[in-house]
């Protein structure tokens, strides 16, 4: 008996970004359509909302950070003061933009 016999695997990264198929897409066109800084729970609401999908806030949370790793993604988080958790709001930024950082 034989293994599959897989010579060529197509590298998906290209299309990730914008592939409403997959959390790593749908978590990337939330943010990067959105003018506002969004909580975790926002941007699962839009993901409902625009795609039909629940995505769980860990996931989302994991997607940002893998998405945070692509060449030329500029997504900003900042902490919200006040509660007694840490609650975060991200926001993307063109590639261009840092952020609201400003130069050092």
């Amino acid at each position: 008996m034989t293994m599959s016999n897989v010579t060529n695997i197509a590298d998906r990264r290209g299309n990730r970004l914008t592939n409403p198929n997959c959390q790593h897409g749908r978590t990337y066109m939330v943010l990067r359509d959105s003018d506002a800084w969004l909580h975790l729970h926002e941007i699962r609401q839009a993901i409902l909302e625009r795609f039909g999908t629940m995505d769980s806030e860990p996931a989302i949370s994991a997607r940002i950070r893998e998405i945070r790793r692509e060449d030329g993604v500029n997504i900003a988080s900042h902490e919200v003061p006040g509660g007694r958790s840490k609650a975060h709001v991200y926001k993307w930024f063109p590639p261009h933009d840092d952020g609201g950082k400003g130069a050092a």
